[in-house]
């Protein structure tokens, strides 16, 4: 289930910057928004299909390696992450 929602925000995570963008929400909503799109994953880099159906198949090249790239900075910060807070922890 939480896989399902962090799919799910990562591929509405442009929506998050166009409401800000288009100025329907505005103040601390606003900046909360910028934040969670900052922090969210942009899975959009991910998806090569469009370029792959069109024939653009140099394009779909580079920006798969970018979107791997991206991916794999992400994974490592968020394991970074994990480390640094499960540090203390004391599990037995």
């Amino acid at each position: 289930l939480f896989t399902l929602g962090f799919f799910v925000a990562g591929r509405s995570a442009e929506y998050l910057l166009y409401f800000v963008e288009q100025g329907t929400v505005k103040g601390l909503l606003a900046s909360i928004l910028e934040g969670a799109y900052a922090i969210l994953p942009q899975l959009a880099k991910l998806q090569v299909s469009n370029e792959i159906v069109f024939g653009l198949s140099e394009q779909s090249f580079e920006r798969a390696l970018w979107g791997s790239l991206y991916a794999a900075g992400y994974s490592g910060g968020l394991l970074a992450f994990a480390v640094l807070f499960f540090r203390k922890r004391d599990f037995n």
